[in-house]
């Protein structure tokens, strides 16, 4: 053995070794407790998604004109993998069945105009009256309604919120921090001084600041847009005409000029994003589809060239006929302003002979109901009054599903019950293209894979 250095003794030679052999064995359980925590984390992260086979009596797919009949959807994670006949699919074994043979399957309906904070009775100062933090969290509720009346997506074209409370909404639904339908969203309406979304009931010298964003001239449109842009909004809305529910405007009267639309289009354009323009009056929809709005919202008044421009610029038109049938027998009740009251009566057999005119031009005509105007919630109302009115119900129907996802951009994800797409689903008892009126009780709801709302007559089976 070799000798020890001077000044070393065989006490100090056995107490380095103790500590040593200490720090081994922490160093080696340090390694092992790693290697676990990561094996753990891995196995986790790797855990098989959840599979479900959903057996459906009938499936409206968002894109036939007929129902396909005893079908299978098989659903892995969030995402539709199989659709097929019954007796063509396999199941794989580790598939939890659901058993929808006694209902109708659709697609999880859009609608493309859901304002989420207000509701019945929200007139327009009442804003000045509510925080942003209040706003929020109504406009959560708001959106948890219409979720569970089997609306998985929507659109919210602008709200009445000084700041961008729906947009807070929208990220924290979207993020999955909290449940509701997947939502895109205008940030404010851009309204000319005087117009639509600007306080015209107050007195003069009291300077009441405006719902809406108020602007003038082609610069103050392309700096809103900015704005806008810079806040999250997902699409910009203008005011293309005055209103029915705002206060000294003309609904059938263009307010933007040509010009100052124009450059809305384009500055959106510029940052990926479409323009809605709001307009009742025939004149305003005509000069916002030739500035190239996307959609029209509401499109009130329709003559034979509007039609024909909607199908020469391939623009949307988002027909709120709900509103006018809802205000005009319900608007008392709930104290709804005296000129709202009768815009909407001189309006209303004007809008139903505009929505006959646009079905039979061919125009492609998208679901949207002006919630806030009716209750939150009553989405699906609005299919009854479109079949009464002239359209089929298969047709009302795409308009909620495919051609809605179309309008939005988002056909790759949603509006039809396809493989890759989200699961999104619904389920009625009874078929929708005889009684479009069952769509009102929605039985079953699925988002993303994950089950909202589940009371069908039958039960769910957990199955092999």
């Amino acid at each position: 053995m070799d000798s020890l250095p001077d000044g070393t003794s065989a006490e100090d030679v056995s107490d380095l070794m103790t500590r040593l052999s200490s720090y081994i064995k922490n160093a080696l359980t340090t390694v092992i407790i790693i290697v676990l925590i990561t094996g753990l984390s891995f196995a986790q992260g790797q855990r098989p998604e959840q599979v479900v086979a959903i057996f459906c009596a009938k499936l409206i797919d968002g894109r036939s004109e007929s129902p396909q009949e005893q079908m299978v959807i098989i659903v892995r994670g969030n995402r539709i993998e199989a659709v097929g006949k019954a007796r063509e699919m396999s199941i794989p074994k580790e598939a939890t069945r659901i058993d929808l043979s006694a209902a109708t399957v659709l697609p999880g309906l859009i609608d493309v105009h859901a304002h989420i904070i207000p509701d019945i009775g929200y007139t327009q100062d009442s804003f000045l009256k509510r925080s942003s933090a209040q706003n929020a969290l109504d406009g959560l509720v708001n959106a948890q309604k219409i979720l569970n009346a089997g609306f998985t997506t929507l659109r919210d074209p602008g709200d009445m919120d000084p700041f961008y409370a729906h947009l807070a909404v929208r990220d924290a639904i979207n993020s999955g921090r909290v449940q509701g339908p997947r939502i895109v969203a205008a940030g404010h309406l851009l309204s000319i001084t005087g117009g639509h979304a600007d306080f015209n009931s107050g007195a003069p010298e009291l300077n009441i600041p405006a719902f809406g964003e108020i602007v003038d001239g082609v610069d103050e449109v392309r700096k809103a847009v900015r704005k806008e842009v810079k806040w999250g909004a997902d699409w910009i809305k203008i005011s293309a005409t005055g209103g029915i529910y705002s206060a000294g405007d003309d609904p059938g009267l263009q307010q933007f000029t040509f010009d100052e639309m124009k450059v809305a289009v384009d500055e959106a354009r510029r940052f990926g994003r479409y323009v809605a323009a709001h307009s009742h009056g025939v004149e305003g929809t005509k000069s916002a589809i030739r500035a190239g709005a996307r959609s029209i919202e509401h499109g009130s008044i329709l003559d034979d060239e509007a039609v024909e421009l909607f199908k020469l610029h391939g623009a949307y038109l988002v027909p709120t006929i709900y509103t006018s049938e809802y205000t005009l027998a319900e608007g008392e009740k709930n104290k709804q302003p005296v000129h709202a009251m009768e815009k909407a009566r001189q309006l209303h057999e004007l809008k139903r002979k505009s929505f006959l005119k646009a079905v039979k031009g061919g125009v492609k005509i998208v679901y949207g109901t002006d919630t806030g105007i009716i209750p939150q919630g009553a989405n699906a109302r609005q299919f009854a009054v479109m079949v009464k009115w002239g359209m089929p119900p298969a047709q009302a129907i795409r308009t909620a599903t495919s051609m809605a996802a179309e309008m939005l951009g988002l056909s790759q994800s949603v509006g039809s019950i396809e493989a890759g797409k989200y699961a999104d689903l619904i389920a009625v008892t009874g078929d929708p293209l005889t009684d479009i009126s069952v769509l009102e009780d929605v039985k079953f709801v699925m988002k993303s894979g994950q089950i909202i709302k589940d009371r069908p007559k039958e039960p769910v089976r957990q199955g092999h």
